[in-house]
């Protein structure tokens, strides 16, 4: 069966498109699972920002534009979407394009946010046909053997929600996201290149391992367990990624590398033996900083370290269930920098119970740390995350808030709250802002479609008036 994976995309345009291509990254879980559906005997296409962009006017990113092109081109037996919350009505419009295109070509969408209210998704979106509940390498192969019979049987394709009738949604069983990594295929870039045009990847992430064993109640990471890579393996794709496709920094973008210190030590001993020529960036937190795998982590190539503060306050630290403490942060701070490791750090801004207080403080905190850049948020809830669940359970929000096309971020904020996080978001980047440690990260003023000139004045006003309580 001939299946397309399609990663969507907020609209973007550039004068220049190399300024566009350091943005954009490889979707590589998309790439990852089409290596897994190819070694089942499908042709898979990948589309995403990049391959849109190449094979595009090369100054924008258009993904209604570049999914209509590839359907005709390439004829596909059923469309799969990846979903996140932000990019949701992204993902709807891209679906109306395949139903114009093709009302019976079948529309499967995953990701995590999703597969907790898929009911509601396929009772409320007649555009989607399928939703993978977990782990898409649990539910989509058997899927699409299923849909190229003939004979669905649907029922038995396990960890899938589909519609049974005309009022009726079915799911069978649970959401899993467990998967045994070592069975799966190895990652390879080489077909998604020809849709380059001849380009390099000259930036890249990759996993040394799934999941997070924190139970922090701002994210839906909803197995609060760490699924580890074959750390030969990670090294494999690495050195894929740096000797055939060009690539020249590449992020080992798991939610708290190190946490696992032998796992880590182990992983980087394998990257180090292959002396790449490659700057490597990890995510993760300053409490699993640890001087043994930092040395290794430097000899493999190691620069920068991007760590989730999330808030100055451990007041607030603690309301998020996060109870990293202040002497962690600076101990791990310090084994960073005794290394000349660069800092980006993470925070985030509007989370329940804040109080200018917290903010302050978070503002002092950054000063202590002196990090090489910093990426701000505004908290906003998502299906799977403990207060979205318990928002649900208290009937303060319905699965169908998740459906409004016409709220970027699912939060309590009115308009004037928004621009009230925006500016101060920008605030906080711009006042700690030495290097770009990450070219990709969207601000809060993109994802909310604000005017960043017309937050200008809001901006000065939130900028000075941290210093001055600072």
């Amino acid at each position: 069966m001939r299946a397309l994976l399609v990663q969507p995309d907020y609209p973007r345009t550039a004068a220049d498109g190399a300024a566009l291509e350091d943005r954009l990254l490889p979707a590589r879980s998309l790439i990852e699972l089409a290596a897994l559906l190819d070694q089942r005997g499908h042709e898979t296409i990948v589309l995403d920002p990049l391959t849109a962009l190449a094979s595009g006017p090369g100054d924008r990113v258009d993904m209604p534009q570049a999914l209509a092109r590839t359907l005709e081109r390439e004829r596909p037996d059923a469309v799969g979407l990846c979903v996140y919350t932000p990019l949701r009505k992204e993902a709807r419009e891209l679906a109306r394009v395949v139903k114009r295109h093709a009302p019976d070509l079948p529309v499967i969408i995953g990701g995590p946010h999703p597969a907790r209210i898929a009911p509601s998704l396929l009772e409320n979106w007649p555009e989607i046909d399928y939703v993978c509940l977990g782990a898409a390498e649990l539910s989509l192969p058997p899927l699409l053997e299923r849909l190229e019979s003939g004979r669905p049987a649907l029922e038995q394709i396990p960890h899938l929600a589909f519609r049974s009738g005309a009022f009726t949604v079915s799911e069978t069983g649970k959401s899993a996201f467990i998967v045994d990594l070592s069975r799966l295929p190895p990652v390879r870039y080489d077909r998604y290149l020809e849709r380059l045009a001849g380009k390099q990847i000259k930036r890249a992430y990759l996993l040394t391992s799934r999941g997070c064993a924190h139970w922090c109640n701002f994210c839906s990471n909803l197995w609060k367990k760490v699924l580890p890579a074959e750390p030969a393996a990670v090294a494999r794709e690495l050195a894929h990624l740096v000797r055939d496709c060009g690539a020249e920094e590449v992020i080992l973008y798991d939610d708290c590398f190190g946490k696992k210190p032998e796992h880590a030590k182990s992983v980087l001993e394998e990257i180090a033996a292959q002396k790449l020529e490659v700057r490597l960036q990890a995510v993760t937190t300053f409490d699993a900083i640890k001087r043994d795998w930092l040395s290794l982590f430097q000899k493999a190539g190691g620069r920068d370290l991007l760590i989730g503060l999330e808030s100055g306050s451990y007041r607030l630290r603690r309301k998020m269930n996060k109870h990293t403490r202040e002497d962690e942060i600076f101990t791990g701070a310090l084994a960073a920098r005794a290394r000349g490791m660069r800092l980006g750090v993470y925070i985030m801004l509007g989370f329940p119970s804040e109080e200018p207080n917290d903010v302050v403080q978070t503002y002092r905190l950054l000063e202590k740390l002196d990090p090489d850049q910093v990426m701000a948020t505004i908290y906003d809830l998502k299906p799977g995350d403990m207060l979205f669940e318990f928002a649900v359970t208290s009937r303060l929000k319905t699965p169908e808030s998740w459906l409004d096309e016409d709220t970027r971020l699912i939060n309590d904020m009115n308009e004037q709250d928004l621009e009230h996080y925006a500016a101060l978001a920008l605030a906080f980047e711009r006042s700690f802002h030495q290097q770009t440690l990450l070219p990709e990260h969207d601000s809060a003023d993109f994802i909310l479609g604000l005017d960043p000139e017309e937050l200008g004045p809001l901006i000065e006003e939130k900028t000075q008036r941290l210093k001055n309580h600072a």
